[in-house]
């Protein structure tokens, strides 16, 4: 059974089940029409003032009950509804998802660019900030910071023949 078919039919049984409730409640105001048309107008007692208030509050009770699980399950049909919408949503794109597959390919490429492109304007600001260094200061540690200069330059030059490697795979 289709979600949809399930929907349907519980949508059918609470309107029967509001159809039985409206008959009742017709058939409750009828009986108390004839009550009042037997008596003919002699005052009730408290007794029955008191059954008739009792009988009203429990048909109450009983309608509101009745209306919260209408509403919880309209809610729950509701959302039951709108899961399926989602659901067939989702197919829609993994087709689409599978008919772009060719063009994924060619994003993926793109975003190694870009990232490609994110390496070399990273590398770029390192090498400017060490060359302002080595400009900054003065003869004081020059073998020291010619050392770290030479450690710094064969670190780049490991990861850019990294990268190259990466990107003729």
């Amino acid at each position: 059974m289709k979600l949809e078919e399930i929907a349907k039919m519980a949508i059918d049984e609470v309107a029967m089940e509001l159809k039985q409730m409206n008959a009742a409640q017709e058939n409750l105001d009828a009986r108390e029409a004839e009550n009042e048309s037997n008596f003919g107008g002699v005052p009730a007692s408290s007794g029955d003032v008191n059954l008739t208030n009792a009988a009203g509050l429990a048909n109450l009770v009983g309608e509101i009950s009745v209306a919260d699980e209408t509403s919880e399950f309209e809610a729950t049909l509701d959302s039951a509804v709108s899961s399926q919408k989602t659901a067939t949503e989702f197919d829609a794109v993994e087709e689409s998802a599978l008919s772009a597959a060719p063009q994924k390919a060619f994003e993926v490429e793109v975003a190694n660019f870009t990232g490609e492109e994110i390496f070399l304007k990273n590398l770029k600001e390192r090498i400017l900030v060490l060359f302002e260094g080595l400009n900054a200061t003065g003869e004081e540690n020059l073998k020291d910071r010619l050392s770290l200069t030479l450690k710094f330059l064969e670190f780049v030059l490991a990861n850019v023949e990294n990268r190259l490697e990466n990107l003729q795979k």
